[in-house]
């Protein structure tokens, strides 16, 4: 491999090779989002998963425009989940979309400021691959092609078909590697050990899955490089300078370190199991498929692959006959060049295939090395696998450059100017972009008269996997109770009495925890909520009238203050404090015979007990247990503290505790051993509540 990073060419002749290939890139991506640049301020373009995924990237640049023209944190949202705000440090916020759309979004909008970053990740994307192959081949015909594969392969075109923007943002991961490249060089500079960690950094701000997938590639890359540097002093220098890369890239990222590491350890949500880690794992056969978007074939395709994922949509990781077959051109006329970018490209496809192999419909059991991954801290933050194809398209696109830089140079004159034309012609034909759907936003017109009054609004059906409460926040610009985030927070307000009822009104099962409609408005009231929005057209069938029935109950004598047949908007009167207290997690299902109703713990339950007074409140807690089997030792805690030692008898015991709540809000922990049911569920339970009751009174 030649490890120039610069071409033999005349300052002025290199230029026009620069500005040649920006204008290509540009002029293919602007062919590719034709359909969309007549409505660039007005729609977005992709599929139905667009149509969700989409509109919450679109409220992640507007939230961007709004934190940083406020003075805010971009990185934490006061508007969702209210009103305890969330994390966006964690989830796909991608910032730096944010920071380099800002321009558009304050001029044109966050819609024109999506599209403007998803037509930069193509012309960028191939920018940077065409860069890595320069790098490489030093020909800037291949370097060209290598570009167009990595820019419009299509794992790319499918994240902007889902309106995934944070990872269709992949332009800096071959920027990246090149400089990680050149820094590892035993000519390498600092120059180029500070870019490298630059763009390090720049990756975390764009896509976490990215920033893992690049430390991984680059421990895959130093190990491949670095031992065939000449000499152990060169060898010493380029270790350090890659150490120092980490370092760079650590320090630019520390404001967003501390979610990070609480993520990773777990306390942002569970990692997930292995089961689905395969669903979201690439099968063998995926990548020599051709692309499920194209045109002409891609509904074929999808229906075959859709036997062997039917729990996602994301799976096309098709990596191109034209590419492959160029690849292997490279290692068959030039080994010593390729052999470190196809090894660097196979094992990032079998990371790409998750824990274990499956291979069409059949799940042979073969465990894989990403089952290691997902076992390290930080596998609950990249819980993807197929996406490290990424990294194999990157390896690809220079495999192909060297392809084509090899035949090329063995070709006649004939074919030296035919050959890169009918690769680039051949590699169109199969990476021909899918037919565009555009998708605009859908508010009702009532909530720009909410906008900016005080209070924050219940969304009903609520914001779960939808991201139509954020385009609607769009407009009234007020907070909502929950949101719609990839990673949900821990929060409250779901289990509060009211809300509970609200958000699922066809519940029937008796609550373990019985509220009162006081109680439920008391809590609307402490959560802030001033009107309660209910989108008709979006409630199941069958479930508006029991909704009806939830808020004729909870708000006696409420009118509506607007209602049309697609909305309604119940005012929330003002009341006096008063305490509330709801079961948070740690129960099963109520059950019930004909008087009697009942839950199971496993072994950690919450109750969580609020006080919105001013002054302490005295709560006595007072339920009937039994332990399952044998006595079990039970201790309770209130917020940490403990307050009770016991011992659970198998039979019904009645018990009371006293307490004295402060203002706010506080959780009172049981624990207990559980173990598994002599039943065919094998649920872990340890001690079963009855009769269980919270009440309150006043501190004299």
């Amino acid at each position: 491999m030649n490890h120039a990073g610069r071409l033999a060419l005349p300052l002025r002749a290199l230029g026009s090779v620069w500005l040649a290939a920006t204008l290509g890139y540009l002029g293919l991506t602007l062919l590719v989002l034709a359909p969309v640049l007549p409505r660039f301020a007005t729609a977005i373009p992709g599929g139905p998963v667009a149509d969700v995924d989409g509109w919450q990237n679109v409220w992640n640049l507007w939230w961007f425009h709004r934190a940083v023209s406020a003075g805010q944190n971009p990185f934490f949202t006061d508007l969702l989940f209210h009103p305890t705000g969330a994390t966006l440090a964690t989830q796909t916020f991608t910032s730096s979309n944010g920071l380099l759309m800002l321009p558009v979004t304050v001029l044109a909008g966050p819609i024109a400021g999506y599209n403007a970053a998803i037509l930069l990740s193509f012309a960028l994307a191939g920018l940077g691959g065409f860069a890595l192959t320069l790098h490489v081949t030093r020909q800037p015909v291949s370097a060209f092609i290598a570009g167009c594969v990595f820019a419009f392969a299509p794992f790319h075109m499918t994240k902007v078909w889902d309106g995934q923007l944070e990872l269709a943002a992949l332009q800096w991961l071959p920027w990246y590697v090149l400089f990680l490249l050149r820094s590892a060089a035993p000519e390498g500079s600092w120059g180029d050990t500070a870019l490298a960690g630059a763009l390090l950094g720049l990756i975390g701000y764009t896509s976490w899955y990215y920033f893992f997938f690049a430390g991984i590639a680059s421990l895959l890359i130093a190990a491949l490089w670095l031992p065939y540097r000449a000499g152990p002093r060169a060898l010493g220098g380029a270790g350090l300078r890659l150490v120092a890369v980490a370092g760079l890239a650590a320090l630019l990222l520390a404001p967003l370190l501390p979610p990070l590491v609480r993520g990773a350890l777990g306390q942002s949500g569970p990692a997930p199991g292995m089961a689905l880690l395969g669903d979201r794992s690439a099968n063998l056969v995926d990548f020599w498929l051709p692309s499920n978007l194209h045109p002409l074939w891609g509904e074929a395709v999808r229906a075959l692959g859709a036997s062997w994922h039917p729990y996602i949509a994301a799976w096309n990781v098709a990596l191109g006959l034209t590419p492959l077959l160029l690849a292997l051109a490279a290692l068959r006329l030039n080994p010593g060049a390729a052999w470190r970018w196809a090894v660097l490209g196979l094992a990032a496809g079998v990371l790409a295939l998750g824990p274990s192999l499956r291979v069409g419909p059949w799940h042979t059991g073969v465990p894989l090395p990403y089952a290691v991954l997902a076992a390290l801290p930080g596998g609950n933050l990249a819980h993807r696998p197929s996406h490290f194809v990424v990294i194999g398209v990157i390896a690809l696109a220079v495999l192909a450059g060297l392809g084509v830089q090899a035949l090329t140079t063995r070709a006649n004159a004939v074919w030296r100017v035919w050959l890169p034309i009918v690769a680039l012609l051949a590699i169109g034909v199969e990476f021909f972009p899918p037919r565009w759907s555009l998708w605009e936003p859908s508010a009702h017109p009532y909530y720009a008269t909410l906008a900016n009054a005080p209070g924050a609004l219940l969304v009903l059906p609520p914001p779960v996997e939808d991201s139509r409460a954020l385009v609607a926040q769009m407009r009234h610009q007020r907070p909502i109770l929950g949101g719609f985030l990839a990673r949900t927070p821990p929060y409250d307000p779901p289990f509060a009495p009211g809300v509970r009822q609200l958000w699922a009104p066809r519940d029937t099962r008796p609550p373990l925890l019985a509220a009162s409609p006081e109680q439920g408005r008391a809590a609307l009231r402490y959560y802030g909520v001033s009107h309660i929005v209910v989108e008709r057209s979006l409630l199941e069938s069958g479930a508006e009238s029991a909704l009806e029935g939830v808020i004729a109950g909870l708000l006696p004598g409420v009118e509506p203050e607007y209602a049309d047949e697609t909305l309604r908007v119940y005012p929330v009167p003002e009341g006096p404090d008063a305490p509330f207290a709801f079961i948070r997690s740690g129960w099963y299902p109520p059950e019930r015979d004909a008087d009697r109703v009942w839950s199971w713990m496993a072994d950690t339950g919450v109750i969580v007990l609020v006080n919105p007074t001013t002054a302490p409140l005295p709560v006595v807690v007072s339920c009937t247990v039994a332990s399952y089997r044998q006595p079990r030792a039970l201790h309770l805690d209130l917020d940490g503290a403990p307050v009770a030692r016991l011992t659970v008898q198998s039979a019904d015991t009645r018990l009371a505790l006293r307490l004295l709540a402060p203002p706010g809000v506080h959780r009172l922990n049981l624990r207990a051993p559980a173990e598994p049911e002599a039943a065919s569920s094998a649920r872990p339970i340890s001690v079963v509540f009855s009769a269980l009751d919270v009440r309150w009174g006043r501190q004299e």
